[in-house]
């Protein structure tokens, strides 16, 4: 299906659900579906299909010398599809995105909050989560939240086999519908270790009740962003999550987790340009989100984004790697330096297609990647 510049999730589940299929995207609506998926983009779908970079099958492109290029796997601009494939906005203005699409209707699940009091508890839900997650059938994702200051490990949970998931209308379905997540949450106990879990979960319809079910979470406000990739989430890395969320916070926000496994992990590195900290078979995105209020002096901003960055260089330091997303607090970093990290491998081939289609890096307000020439040397 075709995506034009400008067009959002939430439109995208408009259209989808007309022709009872899905792209692979995020979780918020309002998110734009261009600079999300050329940058990598996850979201419920990813462990079964992949990355919408995943998914790109055309791509037009309007370059810095004026053209409009269009990109598919089979032109003489297959390199610059697969450039833009996790590349970003380095090349061009992006002006559509032809993406593939997979059947999709009803599916179950919705949120669990897992009441965890104790830091101790809570380090034990999300251990527990990290090495349950890789393990299960992709049709299965559970995302893992830390919220600042809450006695709580939140879980955005989903089956998506249409199989399993009674699609007939007016069909009923219970947590038994899908074996993984009957294991995981059906006992009368907390799931993963909580004391207790309070399960609003059942069958959805993936556009307008799935995918829409964080949006009260992410209202507008004042938040600073960053994100990182580790190839495993260590026992360490949990601790230091844990005690960020729980103890040394600045207020608000939360620390989101992501579990990249299943069909991202599938790909190859040099399939496209997005690496992922190396697609691993535990790899797991981490966004941590700051959010405060606004006071006279920006004390509190300032508490907020130190609270992000501190956090972020944290599990850097424990072996994680820079994301290719453009978040603010990505973007605040020493651009210096971090190519080699976002796209590890692929970092000679992106520099060599930016020469062919940006040689004067016009296209730079970006994470961004420098065309080779003697102006811009290779990273050593």
């Amino acid at each position: 299906m075709l995506w034009a510049g400008g067009a959002r999730l939430g439109d995208m589940d408009k259209v989808c659900q007309q022709h009872g299929v899905a792209c692979v995207t995020g979780t918020n609506p309002d998110t734009g579906v261009v600079g999300l998926s050329t940058h990598g983009g996850a979201g419920y779908l990813s462990r079964q299909y992949g990355l919408a970079a995943d998914n790109f099958v055309a791509a037009e492109v309007v370059t810095a010398s004026g053209a409009i290029v269009h990109a598919t796997p089979a032109n003489e601009h297959k390199d610059l599809l697969w450039a833009v494939a996790g590349g970003g906005s380095n090349f061009g203005v992006i002006t559509a995105l032809t993406m593939k699409a997979h059947p999709m209707d009803h599916v179950y699940g919705g949120l669990v909050i897992n009441v965890a009091p104790t830091v101790a508890m809570a380090t034990r839900v999300v251990r527990t989560w990290r090495d349950w997650m890789p393990t299960q059938p992709r049709t299965v994702s559970v995302m893992c939240v830390l919220p600042c200051g809450a006695p709580v490990v939140p879980m955005a949970v989903v089956e998506s086999d249409q199989a399993l998931v009674p699609q007939a209308a007016g069909a009923k379905a219970s947590l038994s519908c899908s074996p993984a997540l009957q294991q995981a949450f059906g006992s009368g106990c907390g799931a993963f270790g909580a004391c207790v879990s309070v399960k609003m979960l059942g069958r959805k319809q993936y556009h307008t009740e799935l995918q829409p079910q964080l949006e009260a979470m992410q209202a507008e406000g004042h938040h600073y962003m960053s994100s990182v990739n580790v190839p495993h989430l260590t026992d360490t890395m949990v601790d230091a999550l844990v005690a960020a969320a729980r103890i040394d916070h600045p207020g608000g926000g939360e620390i989101i987790l992501f579990s990249l496994t299943g069909a991202v992990a599938d790909a190859k590195v040099e399939s496209v340009a997005y690496a992922g900290a190396g697609r691993g078979k535990s790899t797991v995105w981490i966004v941590i989100i700051g959010s405060w209020k606004p006071d006279a002096d920006g004390a509190n901003r300032a508490k907020t984004k130190a609270w992000v960055q501190r956090v972020k260089e944290e599990m850097k330091a424990l072996g994680g790697a820079e994301s290719a997303h453009p978040l603010e607090g990505n973007m605040d970093a020493d651009q210096g330096g971090l190519v080699q990290q976002v796209w590890s491998s692929n970092e000679l081939r992106l520099r060599e297609i930016k020469a062919k289609y940006d040689p004067d890096n016009f296209f730079k307000c970006n994470r961004n990647i420098k065309p080779t020439a003697a102006a811009y040397p290779v990273h050593s």
